[in-house]
């Protein structure tokens, strides 16, 4: 077979037909999966986190420097199915800033309390304890208490994102 370039008005071959034609069909092929592909990876990137705030408790109902736990109910939806579930929350304010710490340690995600003789909050799993600006003062935790983002509308303290703090 000769390899001269072809000019107008000649005839193609089928083996030059079949061999654009597969590569034609090769290259929308990658096309309509690459193209997919291509936007459920690049997608998380792209699309901004919606934050859902939980209403949690009137501000004026927080006593300064003395955490409180709150139970907060909230509607998740599960697939097809909505549940009402409750997710307790520690609250906390001090000085000016109110500080709303998830509820399960970081250790092993048990729930702990706080002990008011000892100014501390304390897993009894395993003898986790921390102090009321979350930071581990013993046991194994390996870091803070977790954090959410909280703002204050109309007198009243919202909690949005759980915020991993590193120690």
């Amino acid at each position: 077979m000769d390899n001269q370039p072809k000019t107008a008005g000649e005839p193609v071959s089928r083996r030059s037909f079949l061999s654009y034609s597969l590569g034609l069909s090769g290259l929308a092929f990658s096309a309509l999966l690459g193209v997919p592909l291509a936007g459920f990876a690049l997608n998380p990137a792209l699309v901004k986190e919606n934050v859902k705030w939980l209403e949690v408790i009137n501000i004026e109902e927080i006593p300064a420097d003395q955490p409180l736990r709150v139970n907060v109910k909230f509607r998740r939806k599960d697939g097809w199915a909505e549940k009402e579930e409750t997710k307790s929350i520690w609250v906390v304010k001090l000085g000016g800033e109110v500080i709303a710490y998830s509820a399960l340690c970081t250790h092993l995600g048990c729930a702990y309390t706080w002990r008011e003789e000892q100014k501390v909050f304390y897993c009894p799993c395993h003898g986790g304890m921390f102090d009321i600006q979350g930071n581990v003062t013993g046991g194994p935790p390996p870091r803070p208490l977790d954090r959410y983002e909280t703002k204050v509308e109309n007198g009243r303290l919202l909690a949005g994102r759980l915020m991993r703090k590193e120690g």
